[in-house]
């Protein structure tokens, strides 16, 4: 008769018989702890675990392919498993005080700085060549050796006078007239007897056309002067420029009559202009 050996199992809790030579076959190849009397007591042992397993940091449900895995995992995923030690680590960093701005910095215990990136910043670039900025009185730190930054050298820009410099290296290139401009010229000169032509008359500004009998000042704006067209044409410094102008006109006790340029030559456009500017200063 085949000998058999009686266990118990670990669900149910009741006693079975197993074939001894089988028993003695898996323990052979794997040592056996837990033992079932059926497949259903198996696979519902195997429910009880996967369902009372849970995380240690979020509480949810562990999950894996198999139940050997699922024993061994204590957190559902590697971010819990990082947050759930990083929060039991003692604290490597301790609050110091600055010893130049006496304000409270973090820094590891290992470190023996005492100041705080700021200040060491600061006497670094003191250490480096002593300057300071002429307007912000900030240290500076490399190649620098009036300004810390763009914007402080702006603050130090007079443009009014770097207008006057424009104003004067525009007036004397004569050879940029227009067309218009000069046609405009030619029918003043037979109406007036006095005509000046791109002269820096009003404080070293120029004008266009100058009428000093009737103290007009003719300023002959081209396309450029209202619209950007190349990729270095400085829109902004054009009409600043003319604003000065205009100003230093007014201050000469000129009037400033500006005439829109379309671009093109056309002389029924500066025909039909001349004869407004005609009937304009009749009515002066």
């Amino acid at each position: 008769m085949e000998k058999k050996i009686e266990l118990i199992c670990n669900v149910c809790l009741k006693p079975f018989l197993k074939r001894f030579a089988e028993f003695k076959a898996q323990n052979k190849v794997k040592p056996q702890v837990n033992y079932y009397c059926s497949k259903e007591c198996q696979n519902n042992r195997n429910k009880i675990i996967k369902h009372n397993k849970s995380c240690l940091h979020c509480g949810k449900e562990i999950t894996a392919n198999n139940l050997t895995e699922i024993k061994r995992k204590k957190f559902c995923n590697s971010s819990c498993a990082a947050s759930y030690n990083n929060i039991r680590k003692p604290p490597k960093q301790e609050l110091r005080v600055c010893k130049r701005c006496n304000k409270d910095y973090p820094i590891d215990k290992s470190y023996d700085r005492k100041e705080c990136k700021k200040c060491t910043r600061i006497t670094f670039s003191e250490i480096l060549n002593g300057l300071f900025c002429n307007v912000c009185k900030k240290p500076l730190t490399g190649k620098q050796k009036k300004f810390c930054s763009k914007k402080c050298v702006a603050k130090t820009i007079d443009y009014a006078a770097l207008g006057k410099v424009g104003g004067k290296k525009s007036a004397e290139k004569m050879h940029k007239r227009s067309k218009n401009e000069i046609l405009l010229a030619e029918y003043c000169s037979i109406e007036f007897s006095n005509v000046l032509t791109n002269k820096c008359y009003f404080n070293g500004w120029d004008a266009d056309i100058i009428l000093p009998d009737v103290k007009v000042a003719i300023l002959w704006n081209g396309v450029w002067h209202y619209k950007k067209i190349t990729y270095k044409h400085n829109l902004k410094a054009v009409q600043t420029r003319d604003a000065l102008k205009i100003k230093e006109i007014k201050k000469c006790g000129y009037i400033p009559y500006i005439i829109k340029d379309p671009g093109s030559h056309n002389n029924k456009f500066v025909k039909e202009q001349f004869e407004i500017l005609k009937k304009w200063i009749q009515s002066i």
